[in-house]
């Protein structure tokens, strides 16, 4: 359920990011936007950002699934509109390809891996990342933030819960200050 509602929740969020800049003229819910003046994307490309495997689904799935695996894979959305390029999370640390024993900060529940790296993906394409003006951030966790480092001149977009999450005081339990100080270590003096 938890899953589920979160999938839905970014999906959501990403539309809305979208579509931030539709424009100005007032819509009722009955007409479509003229398409001369709605804010279209030019280019929408998926990248791979990480998989993992996680050894305790209810973490996830409260009261069901204890003790039963589940796999995840970290997706990173790159966006081309005008000539401004915007990145929807930064994936699973670059130092991570191809080490055999994988990247975790809670490796009695989830080791990630990384087969491609952003910086590679981002070639592939023509950018650098540089290139990227706009840096989105779903949530801190370490394989959404694992990259924000490489877009130093990049604008960083997160919500308000998130941002004031990682400036709190200590969570109540040693997981989640692990969560914490990895998100300050990852983000830095970006936010």
């Amino acid at each position: 359920m938890f899953l589920k509602r979160y999938l839905v929740y970014a999906g959501v969020l990403l539309l809305l990011v979208l579509s931030v800049s539709v424009g100005t003229k007032n819509v009722s819910s009955r007409e479509l936007p003229d398409a001369s003046s709605a804010g279209f994307v030019e280019k929408l490309y998926r990248l791979d950002c990480g998989h993992s495997l996680a050894n305790d689904q209810s973490v996830w799935t409260p009261g069901e699934n204890q003790g039963h695996s589940i796999e995840f894979s970290s997706t990173c959305w790159l966006v081309e509109r005008g000539n401004q390029w915007l990145l929807w999370d930064t994936g699973v640390p670059e130092a991570t390809v191809n080490d055999p024993n994988g990247w975790s900060t809670l490796p009695k529940l989830i080791v990630y891996r990384l087969d491609k790296t952003l910086t590679s993906q981002l070639a592939e394409i023509g950018l650098k990342p540089s290139d990227v003006a706009y840096v989105a951030i779903s949530h801190t966790h370490g394989d959404h933030i694992g990259n924000v480092g490489l877009f130093p001149d990049a604008r960083i977009l997160m919500q308000r819960a998130e941002y004031e999450w990682i400036h709190g005081s200590n969570g109540p339990n040693e997981n989640v200050n692990q969560l914490m100080a990895l998100a300050r270590r990852l983000l830095g003096s970006r936010v």
